[in-house]
């Protein structure tokens, strides 16, 4: 497995969305999106498949990663274009460039990079949840589920997952699951501000709505560094008692 949480980018768009591009900013939606392995992670993976890493491979990876850190999506697309061409059915190489296309809301040339990294490992989670995030951009949710569920499946209790679950979930109408999985989240990781987030969104558009359980995830976001949302706040000026 080769996925982390993504650096700190609120990419907010409706109620219960899914994450965006990083280039939106609305209202009440997760933010966190997958980032790439570290080129130790990809070294262990270039040995599952018997690829022996060249020194000129290892600072193209480490380069790649350091430009996707800093926001330069387009340049880390080129490196791990250039990793790929070296490497065509390295699994890590074929989904740090879905994330890096994806990052860039190219939607389409991100399917596909993280479609091949599957056919060569179709039970890798990182690729698996990554595709499901895609796939929830797309408006294809039903399919963005079994995607992750499989990736759920692959490597239990990863809370990035989880969290993209929830959302999908949401988006089908079937809120139970939603806040079955974003809880889960936020028991693997209590620190996890989006699916605090998430869990406020759920709360406060329930029917009817469970003010004080909003307001609590909701406060829990911000004190990790969610940016404010002025809709959910007024949402939750109601009855703290609702």
């Amino acid at each position: 497995a080769h996925g982390s949480a993504a650096p700190e980018q609120p990419t907010q768009t409706d109620v219960a969305g899914a994450a965006d591009a990083p280039t939106t900013a609305d209202a009440a939606s997760p933010s966190a999106s997958p980032e790439p392995t570290a080129a130790t992670e990809t070294a262990a993976a270039a040995d599952s498949l018997g690829t022996e890493m060249t020194p000129e491979v290892t600072a193209l990876i480490t380069e790649a990663r350091d430009q996707f850190v800093r926001g330069n999506f387009a340049a880390a697309e080129d490196l791990y274009q250039k990793f790929v061409e070296l490497q065509p059915n390295n699994v890590v190489a074929l989904a740090n460039l879905g994330v890096s296309q994806f990052r860039q809301g190219k939607l389409t040339a991100a399917q596909l990079a993280l479609e091949k990294a599957l056919a060569v490992d179709p039970k890798d989670a990182f690729t698996l949840t990554t595709l499901g995030a895609v796939m929830i951009e797309q408006n294809r949710i039903e399919d963005a589920i079994g995607y992750l569920e499989r990736a759920n499946e692959s490597q239990a209790d990863d809370a990035i997952t989880l969290n993209y679950l929830g959302v999908a979930s949401s988006q089908l109408g079937q809120f139970g699951k939603a806040e079955q999985s974003l809880r889960r989240a936020i028991t693997v990781n209590p620190e996890y501000a989006e699916a605090h987030f998430n869990l406020a969104v759920i709360y406060a558009t329930a029917k009817p709505p469970s003010i004080a359980l909003a307001k609590r995830h909701y406060e829990k976001a911000l004190e990790l560094g969610s940016t404010p949302d002025k809709r959910l706040a007024s949402m939750l000026q109601g009855d703290p008692g609702s």
